[in-house]
């Protein structure tokens, strides 16, 4: 199931600013199983081989095979092929450019690449493999991805519900729980700001953001008894709450939308955080 973040007491006098009351973020369950993936599968965690290079079939790897567009292969001393993972199409690099002006210095690339301590670069000399291009965190993908996880590691997804958050975090926001899951556009509009544009007719000529956020849901009406706090815990600003696993909200009758302020042109921009 999703979450919600809201404020606890306003930010600050400013309309701008974040108010009591205002939806921070919404996680849904995709994003909550990516984060804790990336966090699993992080390089930091790869071991290395001999050569100095992340070791070949980790899940820092598969990671990157299952959800980045390309695959490099370095196949020859010059040379590297480029494999489409999405398309399957291949091309071939060397120092030569090719009809695209495109090149690579094989060499000088992966000796500086080394250099990071935590180059994202697996195989062994001379047969090294790394990935680029764009990223695709959806759904389907996530799930092969911890299909890897726990195939290979004691991680289980049914573990890993919960978005990460810190005790600060909790300190000063209050995080529910949905009894829905909601998908990437519905969280954009949980989070999504009032704006006035300069030029109704041209949205890209500016805008002006009038108001933080504009949805909400009231602390005061969820069913604070239930969840095992008081409004006197949620605003002390001391205690770290984390109520999550006590009773999830119904997002559709519990999230408000504030009535938009007066004046010419305005709209909202959405702008997920």
């Amino acid at each position: 199931m999703a979450e919600i973040l809201l404020k606890i007491g306003d930010q600050g006098p400013l309309n701008t600013d974040y108010k009591n009351n205002d939806n921070i973020c919404a996680f849904n369950d995709r994003r909550i199983y990516a984060v804790h993936a990336e966090h699993i599968c992080h390089i930091k965690k790869c071991p290395m081989n001999h050569d100095g290079l992340n070791i070949s079939g980790s899940l820092s790897e598969k990671m990157r095979m299952r959800c980045q567009q390309y695959r490099f292969e370095r196949i020859s001393v010059k040379e590297v092929m480029r494999i489409n993972q999405w398309t399957l199409e291949e091309d071939i690099f060397s120092d030569k450019p090719n009809a695209k002006g495109e090149m690579i210095l094989v060499d000088e690339y992966i000796r500086r690449r080394k250099r990071h301590a935590r180059h994202c670069i697996f195989g062994t000399e001379g047969s090294e493999v790394w990935y680029g291009g764009r990223i695709d965190f959806s759904m389907s993908r996530i799930n092969t991805v911890w299909n890897d996880i726990e195939t290979d590691s004691f991680h289980r997804k049914a573990d890993h519900t919960l978005f990460p958050l810190g005790t600060e975090d909790v300190k000063v926001h209050l995080a529910v729980k949905t009894t829905l899951d909601f998908d990437d556009a519905k969280a954009e509009e949980f989070v999504e700001q009032e704006v006035i544009y300069d030029n109704k007719d041209d949205p890209t000529a500016g805008a002006t953001v009038v108001r933080k956020r504009r949805r909400y849901i009231d602390i005061a009406s969820l069913p604070l008894s239930e969840m095992k706090i008081t409004m006197e815990d949620v605003t002390s600003k001391t205690k770290a709450l984390d109520v999550r696993e006590e009773r999830p909200i119904t997002f559709e009758t519990r999230v408000l939308t504030k009535t938009i302020q007066k004046g010419k042109n305005r709209s909202s921009l959405t702008k997920a955080i």
